[in-house]
């Protein structure tokens, strides 16, 4: 056997090709999960699937930076530092005396972990940064993983081959694209540790091994603490300890089985002794009970949706299983799993999906753990064709490798070309230059807006803002507070509360008077004194037109518009704010609205702005 020896200090050590091939492979994986998260990854003007999970994280790493550990405790708070900023309420949160507010349905170890990292390696408080988190994540995972393929099929002759199959396919699943890349939610943690405790358990009661038994009910203590998932995972152990064993040691089976339900409590019991050192108990145990009852099974959702949401979350991998299903089938006339055992543990942990259901189908990151059971089930079907071919298990596997190859960058394909995953938006360096332009001109201000607050407006304004209110409601908090204006940020509905800001409405609380700040269509912003639409004549220039205005008289041209139509209609006027000009006849088909105006109004030709008054 060939080794290779490596020295240091006057002692040798030698590893063995297997133990160097190991290696290597391990390090080609880490490499493929950074060269995949290369590809998939874009920048700049986007919104995204479920990016209020990320903006959320960003929001409280933020505001870890901001206030006093004796504060927050590290909890997963969400009102950033300064007095300003708190006494401000923020979805399913409760508040502590000192009026900062806490999100209660996930535990702090999903914040804390990334704020550490981005400490650690002196990163910036961003989307990108936060990728880097979940692509170290996402490599360890799928190492971990490997491994765990490794363990489970040591004995299989063509152990490598399937292992790279299960690894290729744990990569490359349009769910681990997004919900281990741009978006970042607690799932990710999950990822790993699930790997862990099934790998620590397997290793406990297949080889009785001291360290593993010590390894698992650590983790066992742990991941409940991370996210719900870990309650369930437990629970399918503690059955699996009873099933398992209560043939042999009845009475070994039930103390197996207690001992995980004694730590699982006490994983629970941290969690709330962890929040009741910042927040009452009553506004705790309140707070939990809503959020349950808001997701669990008993929600309006159907369990069909949930279930045909796994199609588009793996894509191309059913096709893979159901080819490797049929090609056992032709051969074999069966489908033999031998390790039942494994695959019920596997699977266990998927049951929080359909207790908590609603957020299974509303955040597509929480489906990830599908993914185990996918990749381990198509293993053991390539298992089964390869032992099947005695002489032609060669050409069986590069069949098997070339499919799996396909329909993986297939994968990685739809991913990177799905709008409904990652799409383009036109707006967020517009909403930067409104949120400067307050900052800078009414700094001595209260927000709201009237839509709910995710992250997003709070770091794009770096301040509280009161969700769902008016300029009437924010007024009065305007006066309690002593601040002089009192704004209502105005936005359009988008996806994951990344809202494209459209201007807003300020109340003067000294004179008694309302501004109207409005973004234009060239991205400029003007200030008026009253709530109008603002409109552009056609960009047209031809034998008739220049710039929309009429070569022969007095007509402007739209583009045509029910809205402005409308307006038309019911005004007297169209104004540039400098002049106005009275509307004398109005003439629309399906594309353009021809308006006839007394005077010369050749100033009012694109790209001026225009009112209807």
């Amino acid at each position: 056997m060939m080794r290779l020896a490596f020295g240091g200090g006057g002692r040798w050590r030698c590893l063995s090709k297997n133990q160097a091939f190991t290696g290597l492979f391990y390090v080609g994986i880490i490499l493929m999960v950074i060269m995949v998260s290369i590809i998939k990854f874009r920048g700049g003007e986007i919104n995204y699937l479920d990016s209020d999970a990320t903006w959320h994280t960003l929001l409280t790493m933020q505001a870890y930076d901001e206030t006093p550990i004796s504060q927050h405790k590290f909890l997963p708070i969400v009102s950033l530092g300064g007095v300003d900023n708190k006494g401000i309420s923020w979805g399913a949160t409760i508040p502590d005396k000192e009026g900062n507010f806490y999100y209660t349905s996930f535990s702090p170890a999903g914040f804390v972990l990334p704020y550490l990292f981005i400490k650690v390696f002196r990163l910036p408080i961003n989307e990108k940064s936060l990728y880097y988190f979940n692509t170290l994540l996402f490599a360890i995972s799928a190492v971990l993983w490997a491994f765990f393929l490794k363990t489970i099929y040591k004995s299989e002759k063509w152990r490598r081959h399937i292992i790279c199959i299960g690894v290729l396919t744990y990569i490359f699943s349009p769910e681990l694209f997004h919900g281990m890349g741009i978006v970042y939610w607690h799932q990710s943690i999950m990822q790993v540790m699930l790997i862990a405790q099934f790998l620590t358990y397997y290793q406990y009661k297949t080889k009785n091994s001291k360290k593993g038994k010590i390894a698992f009910y650590l983790i066992t203590l742990i991941i409940p603490y991370i996210e719900w998932t870990g309650y369930v995972a437990n629970l399918g152990f503690a059955l699996f300890e009873l099933g398992s064993d209560w043939k042999f040691d009845l009475k070994r089976a039930w103390k197996n089985a207690i001992v995980i339900g004694a730590i699982t409590a006490a994983s629970f019991g941290l969690f709330t002794v962890h929040y009741l050192s910042v927040v009452a108990a009553s506004d705790f145990f309140l707070a939990l009970k809503n959020r349950f009852f808001a997701r669990n099974i008993a929600s309006s959702t159907l369990l069909t949706d949930v279930f045909g949401s796994y199609l588009k979350s793996f894509l191309l991998l059913w096709i893979l299983l159901f080819f490797l299903i049929i090609w056992n089938i032709i051969k074999n006339e069966k489908i033999e799993l031998k390790n039942k055992c494994i695959l019920f543990v596997l699977a266990f942990p998927l049951l929080e999906n359909v207790v908590m259901k609603e957020h299974a189908l509303s955040y597509s990151y929480d489906r990830m753990k599908m993914v185990f059971i996918l990749s381990y089930l198509i293993c053991e079907l390539v298992a089964q064709i390869l032992v099947s071919y005695e002489k032609r298990n060669k050409a069986a596997f590069i069949i098997i490798a070339i499919v799996t190859v396909i329909c993986c960058f297939g994968n990685l394909n739809y991913y990177r070309k799905d709008s409904k995953y990652i799409w383009d938006i036109t707006y967020r360096e517009t909403n930067k230059k409104i949120s400067e332009y307050i900052n800078q001109n009414y700094w001595n201000s209260v927000l709201t807006t009237n839509a709910s607050v995710r992250g997003y407006l709070n770091l794009l304004f770096n301040r509280g803002i009161y969700e769902w209110g008016d300029i009437d409601s924010v007024r009065d908090i305007a006066l309690q507070k002593g601040k002089r204006y009192a704004i209502e940020l105005k936005t359009l509905d988008a996806p994951g509360n990344m809202y494209q800001l459209t201007g807003a409405i300020v109340y003067d609380v000294a004179v008694d008077k309302f501004i109207y700040i409005k973004l234009r269509n060239d991205g400029t912003i003007v200030e008026l004194n009253n709530d109008v639409e603002e409109y552009n004549l056609a960009d047209l220039t031809d034998e008739n037109w220049t710039s929309g205005y009429s070569n022969v008289g007095n007509v402007l041209l739209f583009y045509y518009e029910e809205e402005l139509l409308n307006n038309l209609r019911n005004g007297t006027f169209v104004s540039t704010g400098e002049r106005q000009f009275t509307i004398q006849d109005i003439k629309y088909d399906s594309q353009w609205i021809e308006v006839t105006v007394e005077g010369d109004a050749s100033s009012c030709k694109y790209p001026a702005y225009i009112s209807i008054q």
